[in-house]
């Protein structure tokens, strides 16, 4: 009979622990969750980089700067970015947001003088694209 009561004591103890446990990662104030839900990468926009002028076939003075954002306007740490552009080439196909929802790139110009593109898309589709004159 001791071994009994001892064995549903044990799973009891047990139990609450890992309620306890569960509660507690819940209420984690991580920059991912909101009251325990994962936030998605629903937003993004332009922080730095567009509009800049450069040399053909060299890197621009600044990186392209994004941040990416749920519907509520929390930043997205680890959302995953994809950079395309119209001419030149980028340092990364694609890139993750840090803590602060920052993720960026070095664009070098291609060969065309005149209007070049460059532009970051999330997995919501929503995209934002840069510009920059190549001279």
């Amino acid at each position: 009979m001791r071994l009994h009561n001892s064995t549903r004591f044990s799973r009891r103890v047990l139990g609450a622990l890992i309620g306890s446990l569960l509660l507690g990662s819940a209420a984690c104030d991580d920059k991912n969750f909101t009251n325990g839900v994962i936030l998605a990468a629903s937003n993004i926009e332009i922080v730095s980089g567009s509009g800049q002028t450069g040399a053909i076939n060299t890197a621009l003075a600044n990186p392209l700067v994004v941040r990416v954002i749920d519907t509520n306007g929390n930043v997205v740490s680890g959302a995953l970015v994809s950079w395309t552009t119209s001419d030149g080439s980028l340092s990364s196909a694609t890139t993750l947001t840090g803590v602060d929802g920052l993720t960026s790139v070095t664009w070098t110009l291609g060969p065309t003088v005149g209007q070049q593109l460059a532009t970051a898309t999330i997995g919501s589709g929503q995209s934002v694209t840069f510009t920059a004159t190549g001279q």
